[in-house]
């Protein structure tokens, strides 16, 4: 469906906002849409003399490019708890209901506190603190979840200890996705 809404909108689109006319835009909105394009650039001029495949070049030999794929691949590890978030909670032995109900309350925490690091972020001008310190939270939720899994602690243990670390879990993953 959005590859479809996409290419009903292509002809209407344009690449750069004083490309060609566009009904859409008047005239005077094109320049402030331009404006705001090199303000976002910083002045600089969208051109560049090298080809394509030295900007390749440049990419695949700058090493934070892999750190950014390990990062993600963290991210994606850490948040793949969603998919299993009701198979963990139905262990702690209640019925499918009351299981359905006890997975709302740690997606409900998730979103305030994705809300509230989002909104501090903003307002601090500053990303990575507010990725990394989430993500070291749920860190500690998921050693929670892994170290209280041992048979040797009891059931009322290991219930609390799943209860506890769930909500840290998924607020501390959720945040930095956003």
């Amino acid at each position: 469906m959005t590859v479809v809404i996409a290419l009903l909108c292509l002809p209407i689109i344009p690449d750069y906002p004083g490309q060609r006319s566009n009904p859409l835009m008047s005239k005077e909105y094109q320049l402030f849409a331009e404006w705001r394009i090199r303000k976002e650039n910083a002045g600089i001029r969208d051109e560049d003399s090298e080809s394509i495949w030295w900007g390749l070049k440049q990419a695949l030999i700058d090493p934070k490019l892999y750190m950014f794929i390990v990062l993600q691949m963290m991210l994606i590890t850490a948040q793949s708890f969603n998919n299993f978030f009701p198979s963990i909670v139905g262990t702690l032995g209640y019925s499918t209901t009351i299981t359905l109900v006890l997975t709302a309350p740690p997606y409900l925490f998730a979103f305030i506190v994705s809300l509230c690091v989002s909104f501090h972020a903003a307002h601090k001008g500053e990303r990575g603190w507010h990725i990394a310190v989430p993500m070291m939270f749920g860190l500690l939720g998921n050693l929670l979840v892994r170290s209280f899994s041992h048979p040797l602690f009891s059931h009322i243990m290991l219930t609390s200890a799943r209860q506890c670390s769930s909500p840290l879990s998924a607020a501390a993953t959720f945040p930095c996705s956003s």
